[in-house]
């Protein structure tokens, strides 16, 4: 899992509109798990998984608008074989928010 994310303000309301992972080619057997949280809350949010062989990439677009100060990503690895999946980043795409 990743470190909390706050972008520089952490009481500064942000929306998300993507979270994204990037992984080496999965392997027959292997697949990831995604999720995040928000506002150190102690349960996680499941995005999703991923287990074609071949994939690269999962992306989730988050909807309804979901805010928060502060966020955390995460990704669980599985195998059933002797190799496993490698994730290679994540990333948030994010907006501030900003009251008039």
């Amino acid at each position: 899992y990743s470190l909390w994310f706050d972008n520089g303000d952490p009481y500064v309301e942000k929306e998300t509109d993507l979270i994204k992972f990037t992984f080496k080619p999965l392997a027959t057997g292997e697949s990831m798990d995604f999720y995040y949280r928000r506002d150190r809350a102690s349960g996680w949010t499941t995005l999703g998984s991923a287990s074609t062989v071949g994939d690269t990439e999962k992306r989730f677009v988050i909807t309804p608008i979901t805010t928060w100060k502060e966020i955390q990503v995460r990704a669980d690895v599985k195998t059933s074989g002797a190799t496993s999946p490698h994730l290679l980043s994540s990333s948030v795409v994010f907006s501030v928010r900003k009251y008039i």
